[in-house]
């Protein structure tokens, strides 16, 4: 009899593969569906993201704690987010999205999304990432050199994404060898 945590294991690789392929396909340039369609499949790669992304026991407080992702200042994106993650858990804890406006707090989430249009947040997200795992997204230019640790980039009618994984250990972060492949870059030193 197969090991269950191995039968999980390839189903989640086989999943991740397929859910990634799939949401890198196309990207189509029609006015408000294509801006609600990108949202969802950033959505879906942030969702993604902090599946194959391991955190510390001690960035819960909890067994049942929440697991939250913050957005900043980018209602549509929270929304789109939202209903991705609905009715979903990881590692048995439940999801929420949060809409962050100001700066954040430290611990306030386990995620962060900086989206372009908030790029001169950065120095704010990045210290909550030195302050503990927080695992910081965004498709602002040069985010992973920055010491950003998952940057969405679009080519063309494709989302692709980098990873800086030095940050990500430095703020105590594994990110899964598997989402390292999938990367179209990976630096492996922190940028900041």
């Amino acid at each position: 009899m197969q090991n269950p945590r191995v039968r999980r294991s390839t189903t989640v690789a086989f999943a991740l593969t397929v859910t990634l392929i799939g949401l890198s396909v196309q990207l189509q340039p029609s006015p408000a569906s294509a801006e609600s369609k990108e949202l969802s499949i950033k959505a879906a790669f942030v969702y993604q993201f902090a599946t194959l992304t391991k955190w510390p026991d001690s960035a819960f407080q909890g067994g049942d704690a929440p697991f939250r992702i913050g957005v900043m200042d980018d209602p549509d994106f929270a929304v789109a987010l939202s209903s991705a993650v609905s009715n979903k858990q990881l590692e048995g804890h439940p999801i929420e999205v949060e809409l962050l406006t100001g700066t954040p707090s430290p611990g306030c989430c386990h995620v962060v999304y900086l989206p372009n249009e908030e790029a001169g947040k950065l120095p704010e997200i990045l210290q909550l990432s030195s302050a503990g795992p927080v695992l910081t997204v965004s498709d602002a230019k040069a985010f992973v050199e920055q010491g950003g640790m998952i940057q969405l980039n679009r080519q063309g009618n494709r989302l692709h994404f980098s990873i800086n994984r030095g940050s990500a250990l430095q703020s105590n972060l594994t990110i899964s060898s598997r989402l390292l492949r999938l990367a179209t870059e990976v630096i492996e030193r922190d940028g900041s």
